[in-house]
């Protein structure tokens, strides 16, 4: 029974209360059945009213096209505004609202409507017009719309602005940069105090052109007078542009600001000012130029600047700090040779380079290849723009084969360029010694003048106290200088026989000498152990002057005879060089080099030149001689050594 019952009581309750709220509502449940198309179109929506009042109303006309219940959206977003009282035709509809804002359930045919909208907000106002709508107006007391009429509004947000004057605090950073283009830039930073910003006004006094605003809803600038839109209750504007004025005055109305003036180096800056100068550090903004001065003013002070454009001298634009050719010579006359640059480039496009030979290698950075292009016979690559550069190049040469005596002409690159320090490094096989070098201070491995001079007192002073006599003199120094060069340690081994020898000879029978004697033995000894290591570490190291001459012991390479290659193969190969130095290499067009090391030959010689020029290029060459002459100078030392001792046998 009570079942029964129920049946009746729900559908009077919904009556009931739907009876009872009808007048109050301003929003309905309304439920519609979406399972048919639906299509309208809202024609024009207009906005109107004081808006201090927080109330407009709102009209507006269309047409339902197709569809019963069609759901036609007016305004948005619930949460911010209330729209009631609407009437469609001269009657009154129920309203509803969903995710996407209010909307009237409407039949077929054309509409006109009109409705009132609430504002829960005293600042800016922000509606959603869902859409679509073809034209959306607005005609308001106290307000304005941020930009103004909307046309083909769909899913669009709309910014309302109030026209009161809303308490602000502004803090502004001026930047004015004086070179080919006078540029500024603004920072400003606005504060409202409990309402939203709304619009303000910049006063162009400068002859400002405006490029870019950034941090504004919106702005306008004409007639010298810049329009900013702002919302929130903060905003951070930056300001860029160009100014064709000298003389500068603030902005800003209110309060002291901070101001910076710079010129480009190219022209002299001299500023007259009645405003406070404050050190760089002190202000907020950054400087572009290094004569830069910053100040606190105000829109009383003025500044009025006077420019003077500079003479400029022309400017070096390319040099080398360091550079580095190292040459590598085989004993067949191959010469491969690397040359590396260190330098800064600001305004050459291309750098020339005479190097000797077939270029090989080419890189800028570090093993960044590029193609190798020439101009007029000579190596011409693009010269990257840098201030830290390095450029490097690989090329070979040949020569006939070393000989015993040979005078080599070393294959040095050189350019137009300026090289502050230039070295030059000649690696040669182990087996050669270098007597000169030619075009450079040191480079040899001959003792210098000082070590011979040590060693013609030390061992011809020896040859001397052992026979008085100076053939014999000759001969004991000639043995020595060969027994140094075949092993040191013989050398000290007839150093301490030859002393003893003299002790002896100046020893007699008779007791009173034997105190003479052993002063002299003690005075022999220290005389070998001081002078004579002390000439040893003389010879070890060379006086080479502003250069080095370094042994280094290495195996050289084997040649292994190798399999012809396939016919294919041996298309894309090219020879370099000529006679026993040649090279047969694999070769490409199109693609880019690779590097080749340079061998380890066991011997170098470097050489030191400082401002290298054009006018002035590096030509060096070296003397060399293979070290079979040692054998020679062996069999004369033995020969000496021989006489020296049939001499002592004589009484």
């Amino acid at each position: 029974m009570e079942k029964k019952y129920a049946v009746f009581l729900v559908p009077l309750l919904f009556l009931f209360f739907s009876f009872l709220l009808a007048d109050d509502a301003s929003a309905e449940i309304i439920i519609i059945n979406q399972s048919k198309p639906v299509f309208y179109s809202m024609e024009q929506m207009v906005l109107s009213g004081d808006f201090d009042t927080n109330k407009l109303s709102l009209t507006g006309f269309g047409e339902v096209i197709s569809g019963d219940t069609a759901k036609v959206y007016v305004l948005g977003s619930p949460e911010d505004i209330l729209v009631s009282n609407v009437l469609v035709n001269g009657g009154v509809v129920p309203v509803s609202f969903d995710d996407r804002g209010y909307y009237m359930v409407l039949d077929k045919g054309k509409f006109k409507f009109s409705a009132d909208v609430s504002f829960r907000s005293r600042g800016q106002a922000r509606i959603y017009v869902p859409g679509p709508v073809n034209e959306v107006k607005f005609d308001l007391l106290n307000g304005y719309a941020i930009n103004g009429d909307q046309y083909g509004a769909y899913k669009r947000e709309i910014i309302l602005q109030r026209s009161e004057k809303v308490a602000m605090l502004s803090e502004g950073a001026f930047k004015y940069s004086f070179a080919e283009k006078n540029t500024f830039t603004y920072n400003i930073r606005y504060r409202s105090f409990g309402k939203s910003l709304g619009q303000t006004v910049i006063d162009l006094k400068n002859g400002e052109n405006i490029l870019s605003v950034s941090g504004v809803k919106h702005y306008s600038a004409e007639d010298g007078r810049l329009v900013l839109e702002l919302t929130g209750e903060e905003a951070n504007v930056y300001v860029t542009g160009t100014f064709s004025k000298n003389s500068i005055r603030m902005p800003l109305p209110e309060g002291r600001h901070h101001v910076l003036i710079e010129s480009d180096p190219e022209r002299k800056i001299s500023i007259e000012t009645d405003a406070e100068e404050i050190d760089l550090s002190q202000s907020s903004i950054s400087p572009s130029y290094s004569n830069a001065r910053g100040f606190l003013a105000s829109s009383s002070n003025f500044f009025k600047i006077d420019l003077t454009v500079l003479q400029k001298y022309p400017s070096l634009a390319a040099s080398v700090s360091r550079a580095v050719n190292k040459i590598a010579i085989t004993e067949k006359g191959s010469m491969l040779a690397e040359l590396t640059y260190n330098y800064a480039n600001t305004g050459v496009d291309y750098i020339s380079l005479d190097a000797p030979g077939t270029p090989l290698y080419a890189g800028t950075g570090y093993r960044n290849a590029v193609k190798l292009t020439k101009d007029a016979g000579k190596l011409y690559l693009s010269f990257p723009k840098t201030q830290s550069g390095t450029l490097d190049v690989i090329y070979f040469d040949t020569r006939k084969p070393l000989s015993l005596v040979d005078y080599v002409e070393v294959p040095v690159a050189n350019t137009d360029l300026i090289i502050t320090q230039a070295q030059t490094q000649v690696i040669l096989p182990e087996n050669y010694y270098v007597l000169w070098t030619f075009g450079a201070n040191g480079g040899s491995e001959l003792p210098s003048i000082e070590s011979v001079i040590i060693f013609l007192l030390v061992f011809g002073g020896i040859g001397y106290m052992l026979k008085e006599k100076t053939g014999f003199t000759m001969m004991y120094v000639v043995y020595s200088l060969g027994l140094y060069i075949f092993s040191p340690l013989l050398l000290a081994f007839s150093l301490l026989v030859s002393a003893a020898l003299i002790v002896k000879k100046h020893i007699s029978n008779k007791s009173m000498k034997w105190m003479l004697a052993g002063a002299a033995a003690i005075v022999v000894l220290c005389l070998f152990v001081v002078v004579f290591f002390g000439f040893i570490m003389q010879l070890g190291t060379f006086n080479m002057g502003s250069s080095t001459a370094s042994v280094n012991y290495a195996s050289d390479y084997a040649m292994v005879e190798e399999a012809a290659p396939p016919m294919a193969m041996q298309k894309s190969r090219a020879v370099l060089g000529s006679g026993e130095g040649a090279l047969n290499v694999p070769v490409r067009e199109g693609v880019l080099p690779v590097k080749i090391e340079l061998p380890a030959l066991g011997k170098s010689v470097t050489v030191t030149s400082h401002m290298v020029n054009k006018e002035d290029p590096l030509k060096i060459s070296v003397l060399i001689v293979r070290n079979w002459v040692k054998y020679p100078l062996y069999l004369i030392s033995i020969i000496a050594g021989l006489l020296c001792l049939k001499e002592l046998k004589k009484r």
